[in-house]
């Protein structure tokens, strides 16, 4: 098994149309989001339940809820890439899209993808000082559980 650098992957957003499964959203156009500087952890995690009983007054933790998180996107800022355009645009609605994260472990043949619906939270940009790159950050809800679909 191959260890690759995160370097050449991408992340792309869709539309707000449902899917299920790997072939639907194999199906839906994406748009990538240009510029991207840093893709963070994201996936699932579960909310724990604790009891104690008062006799041993041991705490036993429990499985409850899942969560696949938050993603906050650090892109150079773009006003005239599509997909940063498509996320703005995102913003404004209520609905999830569908997200597609693209890895280059394959070299870009048939790469690892993986999929989810989430929604735009957050749009902003960074200026910082005069040696900083303007920057925009962008926050992604995660909705879905996320679809592997393993390189070819």
């Amino acid at each position: 098994m191959a260890v690759d650098p995160s370097a050449g992957a991408t992340i792309s957003i869709g539309p707000t149309t449902a899917a299920a499964d790997i072939p639907a959203y194999d199906a839906l156009v994406f748009q990538e989001i240009g510029e991207l500087e840093d893709l963070p952890g994201f996936g699932d995690g579960y909310e724990t339940a604790t009891f104690i009983a008062l006799k041993d007054r041991r705490v036993r933790k429990v499985k409850t809820t899942v969560d696949a998180g938050d993603l906050d996107l650090t892109l150079g800022n773009d006003p005239s890439d599509a997909g940063q355009q498509a996320m703005k645009e995102a913003l404004k609605s209520d609905e999830d899209f569908a997200f597609k994260v693209e890895l280059d472990d394959s070299r870009g043949t048939n790469p690892t993808t993986l999929y989810f619906h989430g929604k735009v939270m957050r749009w902003s940009v960074q200026i910082g000082t005069a040696q900083n790159i303007v920057k925009a950050e962008a926050g992604i809800a995660i909705n879905t559980a996320i679809l592997d679909k393993p390189a070819a």
